[in-house]
């Protein structure tokens, strides 16, 4: 996600020098990440009331890969088609915040909350916040939006899957977020 949010401007600048969409992607950040932020937690909170804490796993892994899919088409459509899957794919995208921390404080017992939310925190803007600068040069080996499908699209798809894996056992499901184990 911070790969696109440090590259956008200049990458539909660069695509469509004849839209100025500045204030679109500024709208689109604002108001429809913060409402699928919002949206995110009120939604795993009602899937947890009714199926339990495991499940807002699932509600977590289905929004970003529901994601996925806009995030490409975000990069690949003309600028109109761009910025309506843009909008999507953040809406959905934005989902994670509240409900992985909402699992964070759920797992995690209480003598290390504040040490795996701030670990966890160090991660996504010190490795994910740094990410963003390998960009440029890559770009300049194989073309900018082919430089933004493997950073932004690709490692955003990879994360989920190294992150978060769901398989059936016996009528029931085993989760594995981030190499452990929980079963539904």
């Amino acid at each position: 996600g911070m790969t696109l949010a440090y590259n956008c401007n200049l990458y539909y600048a660069t695509y469509f020098p004849d839209y100025d969409l500045g204030w679109v992607l500024f709208a689109i950040t604002l108001v429809i990440g913060s409402a699928g932020v919002v949206v995110g937690g009120v939604f795993s909170d009602k899937v947890v009331a009714k199926l339990g804490v495991r499940f807002r796993v699932l509600v977590l892994l289905v929004s970003q890969v529901i994601a996925i899919p806009f995030a490409f088409a975000a990069l690949y459509c003309e600028p109109i088609g761009a910025m309506i899957t843009l909008a999507i794919s953040f809406f959905f995208a934005e989902m994670w915040f509240g409900i992985m921390f909402a699992i964070l404080t759920e797992i995690v017992p209480d003598h290390l909350k504040s040490t795996t939310i701030g670990s966890f925190l160090f991660v996504i803007y010190n490795i994910g916040g740094n990410l963003p600068i390998v960009v440029d040069p890559v770009s300049k080996a194989i073309g900018y939006r082919e430089a933004l499908y493997v950073f932004y699209v690709a490692a955003y798809a990879l994360s989920k899957y190294k992150s978060y894996r769901i398989s059936p056992s016996e009528g029931r499901y085993n989760i594995c977020i981030c190499n452990q184990l929980y079963t539904a």
